[in-house]
């Protein structure tokens, strides 16, 4: 059974200040909010599900739900690049880049690099924009999984 709770009302519930968040309990039910809430926003009306999570710079518009136990990641974009000047996405708390029809893990993408761009300069590009995004990502402290060994780039 799903819990959904107006955020007027959690803001009324007892609170405990973690290192980043605010937690908030009542009865069996914890909420966390971003300490940055003047950057995140939820909006009239929105919802906020058990053990969900807003994020710093985050935005709930007015009457959207989130559920509980939902997290919702960092996206950090670059493009147009490669043969289809396409964008380039990463996800960096789940390890997986996003380009056309191409969804996978870093391990994966490097390996379909190596499949179709090995010898041409789209393959230079695309290492410096994993590079690039995994830096960005780096800089803003986002937590990124372990990455997989035993890929061989360019090889």
């Amino acid at each position: 059974m799903h819990k959904f709770f107006q955020f007027q009302d959690v803001k009324e519930w007892p609170k405990k200040e973690l290192e980043s968040y605010l937690e908030y309990q009542k009865d069996d039910v914890k909420i966390w909010i971003s300490k940055y809430f003047n950057w995140a926003t939820v909006g009239e009306g929105a919802t906020v599900g058990d053990r969900a999570t807003v994020g710093k710079w985050a935005t709930v518009g007015d009457r959207a739900t989130v559920g509980d136990r939902a997290t919702i990641n960092h996206c950090i974009s670059l493009g147009p690049i490669g043969s289809r000047r396409a964008i380039l996405h990463f996800l960096p708390e789940l390890n997986l880049f996003c380009t056309g029809c191409f969804y996978g893990t870093e391990e994966e993408f490097l390996k379909k690099l190596n499949e179709t761009h090995k010898d041409d300069e789209h393959f230079k590009h695309y290492l410096a924009a994993i590079q690039a995004l995994k830096s960005v990502a780096d800089a803003y402290g986002i937590k990124r999984t372990k990455q997989k060994k035993g890929v061989k780039v360019g090889a």
